[in-house]
């Protein structure tokens, strides 16, 4: 593959994350039926909403976790990964650093 498309896919990459990390993931809807609907509790949860209500709620080793492997490794593997595809020469032991955090990141997704 050619470094231009290896960027784009970077690029859409980077999309979808951020996609990810603003949509709703999660969608709560309890209601009851007696002889009409009422809606008990009804709510909707994405990453960022989520790390907002921790910060709120004074929660703040969730939202260390969370921010930190949900938030900043797929960031800071990003910014070596675009390094990487806009420079030639790039020395072995960055490879081994982003194979390092590619491990960390894994680690929000096996939790």
């Amino acid at each position: 593959m050619t470094r231009v498309t290896l960027l784009i896919m970077h690029i859409l990459s980077l999309i979808f994350l951020c996609l990810g990390l603003a949509l709703d993931i999660l969608k709560f809807n309890i209601t009851a039926k007696f002889f009409l609907d009422i809606n008990l509790f009804n709510e909707k949860r994405s990453v960022l909403g989520t790390l907002h209500t921790l910060w709120e709620t004074g929660n703040y080793f969730p939202f260390l976790l969370i921010s930190l492997f949900g938030v900043m490794v797929p960031l800071v593997k990003s910014g070596f990964i675009f390094y990487f595809l806009l420079n030639k020469n790039v020395p072995s032991k960055w490879y081994k650093s982003v194979s390092t955090i590619s491990k960390w990141a894994m680690a929000y997704v096996l939790r």
